[in-house]
């Protein structure tokens, strides 16, 4: 199957969670019954099940809601086609060139989409090989991060975004190094790894913002050439996890 993307405009915010670990606690702390800090740290566990239902009863009833929609279809990409020149336009310009470029202009048609609806699906952003490759890479990096945050669980906000509790999903980070983790813990010389692994992140990277890439003019017009790479993850959602809200 070709990979695609969802390009969102984000206007959400996180809910803020607490963490920390009874396992942590019983070490630190032996009076666990009459501690208030276990008091607190139990409460705010309470606190996160409370928000974790009231997110799956609100995510269910959107469900209910929208099926009742009939009209409802699958998100697929716009047929979009780019504006021909202005006639009368000079040629041998540099800037006029790339301007009237039918990628930058395709990229301008997408970007309105993209302010208007808020999201817009686009196909083929990379190979597929490189698609291979990347799922690949990403599913041995999440057997690392889940190996070494049960080896300590305070080293889980390196490996996720978000908090990792929640049921069949995760939001892992991806490591900009060749080799991901495994360059970062040390397990793999520089050496060893430039031999033995691609730099898949950074082949994917390159496929998709790169000096001709698939969505390099579309980031350019959503957030100029200063844009910066805040954040590079994959969210992983398993069989049996639990329906999202509707994100705004």
């Amino acid at each position: 199957a070709a990979a695609y993307l969802l390009v969102f405009l984000h206007v959400g915010s996180a809910f803020p969670v607490i963490k920390r670990s009874h396992h942590q606690l019983k070490q630190k702390n032996t009076a666990l019954s009459t501690s208030p800090l276990f008091s607190s740290v139990s409460a705010q566990d309470l606190l996160y099940q409370d928000q974790q239902d009231a997110m799956l009863r609100r995510a269910l009833r959107e469900q209910e809601l929208l099926s009742r929609n009939n009209e409802m279809k699958e998100l697929l990409a716009p047929k979009l086609k780019a504006k021909p020149p202005q006639s009368g336009t000079g040629f041998g310009n540099v800037a006029s060139n790339k301007a009237y470029d039918p990628a930058v202009q395709l990229a301008k048609e997408q970007a309105k989409v993209v302010r208007k609806e808020g999201v817009i699906r686009i196909d083929n952003v990379i190979s597929d090989e490189t698609a291979d490759n990347l799922r690949c890479h990403i599913l041995e990096q999440q057997q690392i991060a889940a190996i070494e945050t049960d080896r300590d669980v305070s080293s889980s906000r390196i490996y996720y975004g978000v908090e990792n509790r929640r049921k069949s999903r995760c939001d892992l980070q991806l490591s900009l190094l060749r080799g991901g983790f495994s360059a970062y813990l040390g397990n793999e010389t520089a050496f060893e790894l430039s031999y033995k692994k691609p730099h898949t992140v950074a082949d994917a990277l390159q496929e998709m913002l790169g000096e001709d890439g698939s969505l390099r003019h579309l980031y350019e017009n959503l957030v100029t050439p200063n844009g910066e790479l805040y954040e590079l993850a994959a969210v992983i959602t398993d069989p049996g996890s639990n329906r999202q809200m509707v994100h705004p």
